[in-house]
């Protein structure tokens, strides 16, 4: 009998019927484990057994997926070489038992035999080299098939060519990126081509775009002649975004090599760009580290390589505050003392893990689910103490200097205490079904953490996700993730408070075939919705799901197959106008990553900086102080001044440029009292791109 039965979910079958549902369900019918139908039978009547049982042994068991494999570029080699290790992927959400086999199309060339196609890897990874026979040009075609637990395959299939002794062609000459401004006409771009063997003249040129929303491949004009050519990018007009121009040059004998640059269209004065934000590629850290004290400092994935700007470091509040009120920032200290000179840090403070001395405190409120017990988000113990953590960790020095002000530190990422880090469900429990949950009492929870954290901190970000609380009828039909993005949004409005970034942990993208688009890439903007919504007012940042060369497990390679890393950057770029990504050290050390990664990092430190400015300060005779400063016209713009240069006051409401200036005078009818000597004021100029 099969393994698994099917009740139909209609009917007077279902009456009585007790069960919980498989995670793949199909259409009209719920499959259900055998085991756990045993135990529900026993409590059914009679009547429903046998009706149960009818039912049961006249249906079919739910059909297995077949697995997936990614595929091979093509290859061309000369007379007596090998292709040396070449990288594909494979997998299966059902199987963890995956066989792969090679098969040639051409066994005089290449034959069916351990030494000539030679498998690798035992994980989601897998590599194959191929080693002609001696002596022998030709073309075969090379099969790779994968097969799971259920006999089930897939495959795919590859090229390759042995020629008589040949040099690969050249390709040199093109920059890193091109950025233009809308509507600018872009500059054509020169770059050589040049092989041992095949004239210059007769060396072909082909180009791609990977976002041909923005580039179309018949907007890439290639011209020149012999070794000197030239690329002429024809954006759409009214488009921005970025595109990766890849051009790839082949000479007669097949042999190629490629080149690459980002093409963008940027808009400096964009909303976006105006957000103070993290950008680059930073390496995500592991528990692998240096011990001291018999802790790791999560120090092991440090690496010193161009394309890197700086490392994520997650770090539990029960490592920060071993005891109530006592501190230890050593991993902090370590973290910097190890990271390279041209690197940042990025701190992902986790809380979801909360310190025991915290649960054992009396008066904290929590909810325990699944064996699992955490504050609730809403304790005000909880919340104060965590605040006092993050006073404590902004006054902690390094360099000298505190790190809330440190220029080496990047980003914080807060973890808010009794959620999965992130504002979601935990795995245990929904949030809708704490104790004592409600909308307001979620989102004042949320803000209290927010201000306390920049408060200290002046670059924050959070996980923000799609959680519902099926409450939506009685707020008009809005849903919970959504009211709280607007509160939020409103709290950290740039003026009393700073913008900060929305994250999300499951940047992936896929590729129908290799070097073959479009590019697939994950999450969608219905999932990061609140990331989609909010890229004009708080900046976003990604962490990969999964490294793309090595997955954790075969479950996840459909979701990064034929692709890599530059390609999830390229998507998240153009959908969420994001510039900060963390990545798995085992894609920023894969070398055919080095190239791809190199261009992002290029291109995101180049991107043009938001129009910043200084106002001119002047005391006149009477003692009043007026400021004046350039302004856009259509931005609005707002004083604000301080006495310490940690509280600020606003002054008045919002102005909109409708000139090139702005002046504001301070003879104390705003600020309550007039400026003197012996009291400090300080001012700035917070400014809202309309």
């Amino acid at each position: 009998m099969n393994s698994t039965l099917r009740v139909d979910t209609f009917g007077s079958l279902s009456r009585g019927l007790s069960y919980k549902v498989h995670p793949k369900v199909e259409p009209s019918h719920t499959t259900l484990p055998a085991t756990y139908m045993r135990r529900s039978l026993r409590r059914l009547s009679r009547w429903h057994f046998a009706a149960l049982f009818l039912c049961a042994v006249t249906t079919v068991a739910r059909a297995v997926s077949p697995p997936v494999i990614g595929g091979v570029p093509n290859q061309v080699i000369v007379l007596n070489a090998n292709t040396g290790t070449l990288y594909f992927e494979i997998g299966d959400p059902a199987s963890a038992t995956l066989t792969v086999a090679a098969t040639s199309g051409n066994t005089t060339l290449v034959p069916n035999s351990a030494a000539n196609l030679t498998l690798g890897g035992a994980t989601a990874q897998r590599t194959i080299r191929v080693t002609p026979a001696a002596g022998l040009t030709g073309t075969a075609a090379i099969t790779l098939t994968v097969t799971n637990a259920s006999s089930l395959t897939a495959s795919t299939t590859f090229n390759l060519t042995v020629t008589a002794p040949n040099t690969p062609p050249t390709i040199a000459g093109l920059p890193s990126y091109q950025i233009v401004s809308p509507g600018q006409t872009p500059a054509a771009l020169n770059f050589t081509v040049g092989d041992a063997e095949t004239a210059a003249a007769s060396l072909n040129v082909a180009a791609t775009s990977s976002n041909t929303n923005l580039v179309p491949i018949a907007n890439i004009t290639l011209g020149g002649s012999g070794a000197n050519r030239t690329v002429q990018i024809t954006p759409v007009a009214g488009r921005a975004g970025a595109a990766m121009i890849k051009l790839n040059v082949t000479d007669a004998a097949g042999a190629s090599a490629q080149g690459e640059f980002i093409f963008s269209v940027f808009q400096p004065a964009s909303a976006n760009n105006a957000l103070k934000q993290p950008h680059g590629i930073y390496i995500l850290d592991s528990s692998a580290g240096t011990i001291i004290n018999g802790v790791s400092m999560r120090d092991g994935n440090v690496r010193d390589l161009p394309f890197i700007d700086g490392y994520s470091l997650r770090v539990n509040w029960s490592e920060l505050e071993p005891a109530s009120g006592t501190f230890d920032f050593t991993m902090i200290a370590n973290i910097f003392a190890k990271l390279p000179a041209n690197q940042k840090l990025s701190i992902i403070l986790l809380s979801n893990s909360p310190p025991a001395w915290l649960l054992a405190t009396p008066g904290i409120t929590t909810w325990t689910a699944a064996g699992v017990t955490w504050p609730l988000p809403w304790d005000a113990i909880a919340q104060e103490q965590f605040r006092q953590l993050l006073v404590a960790l902004g006054n902690f020095t390094v360099d000298g200097v505190p790190l809330r002000n440190h220029p080496r530190l990047a980003s914080v990422n807060l973890g808010i205490t009794g959620v999965n880090n992130a504002i979601r469900d935990p795995s245990q429990i929904h949030i809708r079904d704490m104790p004592g949950y409600s909308r307001p009492v979620m989102q004042g929870a949320v803000l209290t953490y927010l201000a306390n954290t920049t408060d200290n901190f002046p670059t924050v970000h959070a996980g923000l996700f799609t959680y519902v609380d099926n409450q939506d009828a009685s707020y008009g039909g809005v849903t919970a993730w959504e009211q709280l993005r607007q509160a939020i949004l409103a709290q950290q409005n740039g003026i009393t408070r700073p913008r900060i970034g929305f994250y999300q942990d499951n940047v992936a993208s896929t590729r129908p075939a290799v070097n073959t688009g479009p590019i697939t890439g994950l999450p969608n903007t219905t999932f990061a919705a609140p990331l989609y919504l909010s890229a004009n007012n708080a900046y976003t940042a990604f962490q990969a799901l999964a490294p793309w060369s090595v997955p954790f497990d075969y479950t996840l390679t459909a979701k990064v197959i034929n692709s890599g890393p530059g390609d999830g950057l390229d998507y998240i770029f153009n959908t969420f106008q994001c510039r900060y990504c963390e990545c798995y050290v085992n894609d920023v050390t894969f070398a055919n990553n080095t190239t791809d990664l190199q261009h992002w990092h290029d291109f995101f430190n180049a991107l043009p900086v938001a129009a910043t400015f200084a106002a001119a300060t002047t005391v006149n005779t009477n003692g009043t102080v007026t400021l004046n400063w350039p302004t856009i016209i259509g931005d609005a713009y707002q004083v604000q001044y301080s006495g310490d240069l940690v509280t600020w006051t606003l002054i008045g409401t919002p102005a909109v440029a409708s000139t090139g200036t702005m002046t504001w005078t301070d003879d104390g009818t705003q600020t309550g009292t007039p400026p003197s000597n012996a009291t400090k004021r300080f001012y700035r100029i917070a400014v809202t791109p309309q």
